[in-house]
Parts: C-alpha cells; structure tokens; sequence
C-alpha cells in the first residue's frame, strides 16, 4: 500500500522530471532544422517559425517577414558547416542578451517566449549562431528566435 508521503514523492517525481523534459531539445530536432537550411527548404522553415519572430534583436511580425528572411537564406545559398552544439538548453534572462541588448529584445522575450523554451548555440565554420526553440504544443516546436552566424 502506497502512503499519502511516499504518493506526494511519487506525483513530484513525476512532476519535476516532466519539467526537466523542456529543458533540451532532441539533437536530432536540431539537425533537422539544419538540413531544411542547407536544402534551402524556406516553406518548411517558415511554416516552423513563431508568427513574432525575433532576427538578430529585430522583431519580425507576421510569417510574411520572417518567410522573406528563410528565403532570402536560401536564395543565398546559405548553410552552416562543421557545425557543433555548444548549448541545448533552458532559456534563462540572461541568455536574451545574446540578441541584443535595445528595448525591442527585452519586449521580444517578455511578451512573445513561452515559458520553458530552449536555447541552441550552435558553433560552426561560419561563426556563433543562436536559435531559441519554444516548447512543443500539440507536437508541434517553433523557431522564435534567430541570431547569427557572428
């Protein structure tokens, strides 16, 4: 028979390692959204992207916006090489400086990050990149922020 103590261990248990959960994002998520870069897949990219977007302290409003900035990734030819993860993890307050330091970043992270999203650094050839994922709703993960390479 389980007690009321060891049932309250049992449900907190639970709890914090579901929490602990958003806290990474699967690698494989990551080298996915590589791969639609280096193809030049822009739709996908764009239709995997927050509907406020934030590009290198800039905040994009609408999919129109942030579709033109995949596009014109793809039209140029753009992809990261030799890319390794330096970071998969919680976004904390500290991590928005990465993207900028002016009112529009901290408006950005305020209003438009879900609780729980998930810093990537990423180091590669072509320099430092930043990406924040938000928390996966109904199996679905979106890109809300991008900086980089620098």
């Amino acid at each position: 028979m389980i007690t009321g103590a060891a049932l309250l261990l049992l449900l907190t248990t639970s709890l914090l390692s579901g929490c602990m959960s958003f806290s990474k994002v699967d690698e494989k998520e990551i080298t996915n959204i590589l791969i639609l870069i280096a193809e030049g897949r822009h739709e996908e990219l764009t239709e995997m992207s927050s509907k406020s977007f934030l590009l290198d302290g800039e905040i994009l409003h609408g999919i129109v916006l942030t579709g033109s900035f995949w596009r014109g990734l793809s039209e140029a030819r753009f992809s990261l090489s030799g890319v390794k993860i330096i970071r998969n993890e919680a976004l904390t307050d500290a991590d928005t400086g990465l993207f900028g330091k002016t009112a529009d970043v901290k408006v950005f992270f305020s209003k438009y990050t879900a609780e729980h999203s998930v810093i990537i650094e990423l180091d590669s050839r072509e320099g430092r990149t930043f990406m924040v994922l938000s928390p996966e709703t109904g199996g679905i993960r979106k890109i809300t922020a991008w900086g980089g390479p620098y």
